[in-house]
């Protein structure tokens, strides 16, 4: 008597892995923000500014960012939530966003948390960012399955 027929497997590209945008004024934490992000499998543009972020993008021939980190602490008279807006605009809505801040001071820690995008602190755990970046890709692209709701 033969065995139940076992389903074919069908490979789907990880919704976890992405294009990253990380955004940093700080040349350090913007390498190692890459390094860190480019070990778990995702392509990165790292940038000073939404500018440079662009530029990156574009280099990368990417159309939009499946998602971006920005620090909300910029140079001059930038935030990340400005930079995070002028680039969401760009690209239209549904890229997830991530601020990063090492401040303390509670009126910018509640105008963050006011913003609605996810706040991490400096000095980041791993082990944090890692499920917050997996976590937003896979809201922002349902995995594809044939008929199973996406998780």
């Amino acid at each position: 008597m033969a065995g139940p027929v076992p389903a074919e497997t069908v490979e789907l590209p990880d919704p976890g892995v992405g294009v990253i945008l990380a955004i940093d004024d700080e040349a350090a934490i913007r390498t190692a923000m890459a390094e860190l992000l480019r070990s778990w499998g995702h392509k990165v543009v790292a940038a000073a500014d939404a500018d440079e972020a662009l530029a990156g993008l574009a280099a990368l021939n990417a159309a939009r960012p499946d998602l971006i980190i920005c620090d909300y602490r910029l140079r001059g008279e930038a935030d990340g939530l400005a930079v995070i807006r002028r680039l969401t605009a760009a690209f239209g809505p549904g890229v997830p966003a991530i601020l990063v801040t090492g401040d303390t001071a509670a009126d910018r820690i509640r105008e963050a948390q006011a913003s609605g995008y996810p706040l991490l602190h400096k000095p980041l755990s791993h082990a944090r960012l890692r499920a917050t970046v997996t976590s937003l890709l896979r809201q922002s692209r349902p995995a594809l399955s044939s008929g199973a709701p996406a998780a």
